[in-house]
């Protein structure tokens, strides 16, 4: 799971040392980053989720796609009865076996060998995938994961934290200009483009809950404690929703 400022074209080896995987935890994920503040409020989103028995009326299989070092799955571990992480990174799922040595945890490329997951899971969860994802293994792990679900009841919980109609928004159009003839990736993903992934994967979107607003350099002039207070406010109210950089998709079988 890398983070939000990883070049697409160096998914498969940005963690592939233990170095490189601390460095994740310790500085991507620290108390004080723009990072953890969203996570805290993806964990509230998660288990508002859960919360609901109608949500999941089946809760024997939950794999984590792309699970890093285990974030996830500490979350929402307890709600199942079997509980899978599958990462390409072995340095990551250290940590992650580390953290929860009653997680069954497996490493390899599901773009290579989809077998490595069974089938009839009730909830695939897929976080800082897509985003950073090489564009041609987005639809991938989509049309991967729907192939893993149980019946109509099964969802999969994904998240773009890349929204392009947020404050990302001038800096991409400032990339284009610079650009101009040539070709801009940036790491940013329009809803129209997460919706366009998700009908070829032959999935359906449910519901989208936003969050995250004006982004972490707002977060270092108003305090972390202050920042955190306005998110919930502002994620109270729907319309601005839209707006938040991290949109959390519920997926269910197209």
């Amino acid at each position: 799971m890398p983070s939000d400022k990883q070049p697409v074209s160096g998914y498969r080896k940005e963690f592939d040392d233990d170095v490189r995987a601390e460095r994740y935890d310790d500085q991507q994920y620290a108390t004080s980053s723009w990072s953890s503040l969203l996570w805290e409020h993806e964990q509230e989103v998660l288990e508002g989720l859960l919360s609901d028995p109608d949500f999941l009326p089946v809760r024997r299989r939950y794999v984590d796609f792309a699970c890093g070092t285990g974030r996830v799955i500490e979350v929402l571990a307890t709600r199942f009865d079997d509980v899978e992480g599958v990462d390409i990174s072995e340095a990551m799922l250290r940590r992650a076996r580390r953290r929860l040595p009653g997680v069954r945890f497996v490493a390899g490329d599901v773009m290579r060998c989809p077998e490595l997951v069974g089938a009839n899971v009730d909830l695939v969860t897929m976080f800082r995938f897509l985003l950073n994802a090489e564009p041609a293994d987005r639809l991938g792990a989509l049309s991967w994961a729907r192939g893993l679900l149980r019946d109509d009841a099964s969802r999969i919980i994904v998240n773009n934290h890349g929204n392009l109609w947020t404050h990302k928004a001038i800096p991409y159009a400032v990339r284009r200009v610079r650009h101009s003839g040539g070709s801009v990736t940036g790491n940013v993903l329009s809803h129209r483009q997460v919706v366009s992934l998700v009908n070829a994967a032959g999935l359906k979107v449910e519901r989208v809950i936003g969050l995250g607003y004006l982004g972490g350099h707002a977060q270092q002039l108003l305090g972390r404690n202050r920042m955190s207070r306005l998110q919930r406010r502002l994620s109270g109210v729907r319309w601005v929703q839209r707006l938040g950089e991290d949109q959390i998709y519920v997926l269910s079988l197209g």
